[in-house]
């Protein structure tokens, strides 16, 4: 299990592509979504407006990441979501990578309550600036 967090733009993303298709390649299941998608997804699942069930997708993953934590409408029902789904994949000893542009510091308010499961992730701090601004920088002048 992993915790990737950094700034904007410094390389989060396209370490979690890289290890899912590292990883399917090998014949691994990866389920890759954002944090607005699989908090979508898992309502869907939830409330029957989806054929697709939180047991076929999450539970037959090798891996699962979920993109970008931070980004998505706080509320009580996604908090819930997240942490049955930290815990189950947990239980289980299914991996889980999460990425966020939130310090540990700036996350544990937001998720009190599975804090103290996700920092006890493998932790990986991103630093820098914007490779998206510097490269695009560096072709306007050209």
């Amino acid at each position: 299990n992993m915790l990737l967090y950094g700034p904007t733009g410094t390389g989060k993303t396209f370490l979690c592509n890289c290890i899912a298709g590292a990883l399917m390649k090998e014949g691994h299941a990866v389920v890759y979504m954002t944090a607005v998608e699989f908090f979508r997804t898992m309502a869907d699942m939830a409330f029957g407006r989806s054929e697709q069930t939180i047991e076929g997708m999450l539970d037959q993953a090798d891996l699962l990441i979920i993109d970008d934590l931070g980004t998505e409408i706080e509320t009580t029902a996604n908090l819930s979501l997240l942490e049955e789904t930290i815990d189950r994949r947990f239980r289980k000893k299914q991996s889980t990578i999460i990425s966020t542009n939130l310090t540990p510091d700036d996350l544990a308010p937001h998720i009190e309550r599975i804090a103290s499961r996700l920092l006890n992730y493998q932790t990986l701090p991103f630093g820098g600036e914007d490779l998206r601004t510097s490269v695009r920088g560096r072709i306007t002048n050209l």
